[in-house]
């Protein structure tokens, strides 16, 4: 009997030996777990970082810019548009633009490389277009030597160069879309006085057919002024350049070329036109403050 109480009391002892056993390792267990857990937090995957888009520079165009054009003799030296003799009288015969525009020049070449110097006479602005180009409504369809093919309403337009047209303004000026500044010298009392300078016609050409060491002669950008463009800032100007041939010197403002102003780069175009057509043009600086009037002979 006594054997068998102590035999029962044992057994009930192992039980809770083992029962305590049990729950120690649970909550051993189970602290091994929490500690896992905050000890050694998730390694979640980290979004990925949002990069900010880098802010697109703006970059005022300058001359070289304009290379291409003017490389590739934009006012009437030729192009690369090869055309059919059928194919030029058909665009020939086509009726007049309607649109109050001018073709100032072009740049004959395949449909990446052809382009065109229109002025709107209404905005008198100036802009370079090319193929498939909208323009007042109509599109820029072809590009060719001194001509442009415009579609307007659904029908097919010519826009011809027109010589006396192209250089003439509001003040027969070749730079019409332009808007009026200071005076040339000589226009009146109390004008700005006027220095003259000769340029030979032949140096003249021989410097504007090297166009690529042209561009490294003179650094040249716009100006500006309350935040509006009001002229050219020409710096870098080389010793013995056709630039310092025509009276440019570092620090001037080019304000105007034959009493027009001068807005951007793309105004020098009609420039470069009119140095090959013309006797002479001049130009208006102001050089440390005070305005100057620079007409340049051509002979």
């Amino acid at each position: 009997m006594m054997t068998d109480i102590m035999t029962k009391n044992i057994h009930n002892v192992i039980n809770i030996i083992a029962i305590a056993i049990i729950i120690f390792l649970g909550v051993d267990t189970f602290y091994s777990l929490v500690e896992a857990r905050f000890d050694k937090p998730d390694t979640e995957q980290a979004a990925p970082e949002t990069k900010a888009e880098p802010r697109k520079k703006v970059v005022t165009p300058g001359l070289r810019d304009y290379e291409v054009i003017n490389r590739r003799a934009i006012f009437g030296k030729g192009g690369t548009a090869s055309f059919t003799a059928t194919e030029m009288s058909q665009v020939e015969s086509l009726d007049p633009t309607s649109l109050d525009v001018i073709l100032l020049g072009t740049v004959a070449g395949g449909d990446e490389d052809a382009r065109a110097v229109i002025e709107d006479k209404s905005k008198r602005s100036q802009d370079i277009y090319h193929i498939g180009d909208s323009i007042k409504g109509a599109v820029v369809k072809n590009i060719y030597r001194n001509k442009v093919v415009l579609r307007l309403n659904g029908k097919d337009e010519i826009l011809v160069k027109d010589q006396e047209q192209a250089l003439k303004g509001a003040s027969s000026s070749p730079f019409s879309g332009l808007a009026p500044t200071m005076p040339p010298g000589g226009a009146g009392p109390g004008s700005t006085p006027t220095h003259t300078i000769m340029l030979n016609r032949t140096e003249l050409e021989a410097a504007l057919s090297n166009i690529q060491e042209v561009m490294t002669q003179v650094s040249i950008q716009p100006h500006m002024q309350d935040g509006v463009i009001d002229g050219l800032a020409v710096s870098g100007v080389k010793a013995g350049s056709i630039f310092r041939r025509a009276g440019l010197s570092n620090g001037d403002i080019i304000k105007g070329i034959e009493g027009m102003e001068v807005r951007g780069p793309e105004d020098l175009l009609s420039l470069y036109s009119s140095l090959r057509e013309r006797e002479s043009v001049s130009y208006q600086v102001v050089r440390r403050g005070r305005e100057r009037n620079v007409l340049l002979r051509i002979r």
